[in-house]
């Protein structure tokens, strides 16, 4: 019995995939995201901001794919340029501009700056109706009710950590960047 699946669109800008070697034909993938909404499956949809060949354009694509096929339950992520991936190691040549120490997050592309990324962000994560603050890469909470049924905390303080994980918590404030 599987009640959520996260499935990872990224973009829906054919110049973004074809950057990151995804081969997603976008109609088939809305189509069986939809065959497994209608399995009573809840769907949780990720997009990635930052990737190569992305720009605001290619956002505002995604962004219309997403309401045409009505899949307005996704959160969206800035790039994480992680050691050891093809996507490093060609880096420079897509000018990706990232951090070089954990979370490795992109800070701008040629066609985004870390302000474009920052806003775009924002608006995404509100029209999901995500906290558009919230710590990124932190998802939220899911927590069991009563008749199992499940419901999302939108906020979680860095002092409510404390109580699930003291060592986490200690390295957090230990290393505030």
């Amino acid at each position: 019995n599987v009640a959520v699946v996260e499935v990872g669109l990224q973009s829906a800008n054919p110049l973004a995939l074809r950057a990151i070697t995804r081969h997603t034909n976008l109609d088939l993938w809305a189509a069986g995201v939809q065959r497994i909404r209608a399995a009573g499956i809840e769907v949780l949809l990720d997009l990635i901001l930052g990737l190569p060949g992305d720009d605001a354009a290619g956002v505002a694509m995604t962004r219309a794919f997403l309401q045409a096929h009505g899949l307005c339950n996704y959160d969206t992520f800035m790039l994480q340029v992680l050691p050891g991936t093809r996507l490093r190691r060609e880096a420079a040549q897509h000018g990706l501009i990232f951090q070089k120490r954990p979370p490795y997050a992109i800070l701008a592309t040629p066609s985004l700056s870390y302000a474009d990324l920052c806003r775009l962000r924002r608006e995404l994560k509100a029209d999901a109706g995500h906290d558009p603050d919230g710590w990124e890469g932190l998802p939220p909470v899911r927590a069991r009710q009563q008749g199992g049924t499940l419901h999302r905390v939108h906020r979680l303080a860095v002092e409510d950590l404390a109580s699930f994980t003291p060592e986490l918590h200690r390295w957090m404030r230990e290393n505030p960047s």
